[in-house]
C-alpha cells in the first residue's frame, strides 16, 4: 500500500509541474474523489429535522414513489457521468505523460476499470434503494416512536447496509485489479512518473 500511496504523491506533484496535465488532472480528480472533501468543507450537512422533513415532502406526494425512481435515475445518471468524466481525465493524463495523443482504447480501457467498479455497486443499490422504498413509509408515519424516522429506516436496512459497504469493498479491489491490468499494456507513464 505505501508503494501506491508513494506513487500517488509522486503524480501529484509531476502534474502540479507541468501545466498542461492541470487541465485533465483536475478533472479526473474532481470527478473522481475531490468532490468528496469539496462539499465536506463546502457544505453543511442536512439536520435529522431537515431530513425527516424532506423524507416526509418525498414520501407523502402523490407521485410517490416515481418521485424516489427518479431520484434514483438522477443519481445514477450523475454516477455516469463521473465515471467518464474520470476515465477521460485519466486517459489524458496517461497520454500526455506518454508525450503521445489520447485514444479511443486509453478511454475504453479506463472505462471498462470503472465498470468493473460500477457493476457490483449497480446491483447492490437498487436493491438497497428497493428495500427502503418498502421501509420508509411506515417508519415516517410510526407515531411516537424513539431515534427519529430517518435513523429507525437506517437501522431497519443495516444488515444491507453492511451487505452493501462489503460489495463496495470487493468492487474496490477488483477496480485496483483491473486498474492494474489496464495500465500494464501502457507502463511507459508509469514508468516516467516514477523517475519524474
Amino acid at each position: 500500500m505505501r508503494r501506491w500511496g508513494d506513487a500517488a504523491f509522486v503524480s501529484a506533484r509531476h502534474v502540479s509541474e507541468h501545466p498542461e496535465l492541470w487541465l485533465p488532472g483536475a478533472l479526473a480528480w474532481i470527478a473522481g474523489a475531490g468532490w468528496i472533501p469539496f462539499i465536506a468543507a463546502v457544505v453543511r450537512p442536512p439536520t435529522v429535522a431537515e431530513l425527516t422533513f424532506l423524507g416526509a415532502g418525498i414520501i407523502t406526494s402523490g407521485s410517490w414513489p416515481w418521485n424516489a425512481v427518479a431520484i434514483g435515475g438522477a443519481t445514477f445518471g450523475i454516477a455516469l457521468l463521473a465515471f467518464g468524466l474520470v476515465a477521460a481525465g485519466n486517459a489524458t493524463l496517461l497520454a500526455l505523460l506518454s508525450r503521445r495523443r489520447p485514444s479511443d482504447l486509453d478511454l475504453v480501457r479506463l472505462l471498462a476499470v470503472g465498470a468493473v467498479v460500477a457493476l457490483p455497486i449497480a446491483v447492490a443499490v437498487p436493491v438497497l434503494l428497493v428495500s427502503l422504498v418498502e421501509v420508509v413509509p411506515g417508519e415516517f408515519n410510526a407515531a411516537d416512536s424513539p431515534g427519529g424516522p430517518v435513523l429507525r429506516s437506517i437501522a431497519r436496512v443495516a444488515p444491507l447496509l453492511a451487505v452493501a459497504g462489503g460489495i463496495v469493498i470487493l468492487a474496490t479491489s477488483l477496480a485496483m485489479v483491473a486498474g492494474a491490468l489496464a495500465v500494464h499494456g501502457r507502463l511507459g507513464p508509469m514508468v516516467s512518473i516514477r523517475a519524474a
